[in-house]
């Protein structure tokens, strides 16, 4: 064991107590060993304390930490941030599982291309008992990118890096902490700052399994209409970006295709609502002819991916 740790696994929790073992178990049977565990516990009401004390004794790389007061997602991000000690940065959610091999692949490549700022790696979504949904992936192949590339391809089509789970960083990146004005993409926000100083990699193998359940604070957000204005604002604020330079068409398209999220995430909610968020950045009119068209579009890819199983099915 090296005098420091390599990597500082971080896992941020609340209440999640029947979630933490498997994520617990995940980090500490990586095959990189190098690491430390930090979770930070924002005044749980349940058995955490307990679960962490329990691997504490058994592994002296867990180490347990609980905020006086609740100081919400992005300050428990924070707090996170303030004990780590690695070299390089995992935000593990505490609902989320890594692969073995995660941390040992991503940090080969950090050490191997010392241009890169951040590994992002291909993830499988799940229900919560682990049953797959799909996969996400920001290539089909490895590729190192220019960052300020990649924070463009965000700008247009969302984010295509990953949750915190699906990321490693470097700790020098983070000059300063996750910007409490974004709560709901606050990630991608952080992930835009660490791409201006340099490139990103990514891993298409699933390297880590993204849980998707009713309790997590993203549908809680999404129900309460919190992250449709953080959307349009990152946009307003790279737009400006000298580096960023995208034509009036592009622009165009990030706008409508945030709008098209919004719809998407919000409508089964209320639509009246999401309808109203729209309207205040773009028109309604060109944007129900844009939901028609992906719509249509959505079909077409449907009734091709159904096609092209039956073939090989015959």
């Amino acid at each position: 064991m090296t005098e420091y740790p390599i990597v500082s696994v971080c896992i941020p929790t609340y209440n999640y107590g029947h979630f933490l073992p498997d994520a617990m178990k995940s980090a500490l049977n990586q095959t990189f060993k190098y690491i430390e565990l930090i979770i930070v516990d924002n005044c749980s009401s349940d058995d955490t304390k307990n679960i962490v004390n329990s691997y504490s004794i058994l592994d002296h790389r867990v180490k347990y930490y609980c905020n006086e007061t609740n100081v919400g997602l992005v300050g428990n991000l924070n707090r996170c941030l303030e004990h780590a000690k690695g070299k390089y940065i995992k935000i593990l959610c505490a609902d989320d599982i890594l692969e073995p091999t995660c941390l040992e692949k991503s940090v080969n490549v950090m050490e191997n291309h010392t241009n890169v700022e951040l590994v992002s790696v291909g993830r499988l979504l799940v229900t919560e008992k682990l049953y797959p949904i799909k996969t996400i992936n920001f290539s089909k192949k490895f590729k190192i990118i220019s960052g300020k590339v990649a924070i463009k391809k965000c700008l247009i089509y969302g984010n295509k890096i990953g949750e915190p789970t699906a990321v490693l960083f470097r700790k020098r990146s983070i000059g300063c902490k996750f910007d409490p004005l974004y709560t709901q993409i606050t990630d991608l926000e952080m992930w835009f700052r660490c791409l201006e100083l340099g490139d990103l990699a990514h891993i298409p193998e699933n390297l880590c399994k993204i849980r998707q359940h009713g309790k997590q604070e993203t549908n809680i957000h999404i129900k309460q209409f919190n992250f449709a204005d953080e959307e349009f604002m990152l946009l307003k604020e790279y737009f400006k970006k000298d580096y960023v330079s995208l034509s009036f068409i592009k622009k165009k398209i990030a706008i409508y295709n945030r709008a098209y999220l919004i719809w998407d995430l919000h409508s089964k909610y209320s639509s009246k609502e999401a309808l109203s968020t729209i309207s205040k950045y773009c028109n309604l009119k060109i944007f129900y002819v844009y939901l028609g068209l992906k719509n249509i579009r959505n079909i077409f890819v449907f009734n091709v991916k159904n096609i092209l199983k039956y073939i090989d099915i015959v």
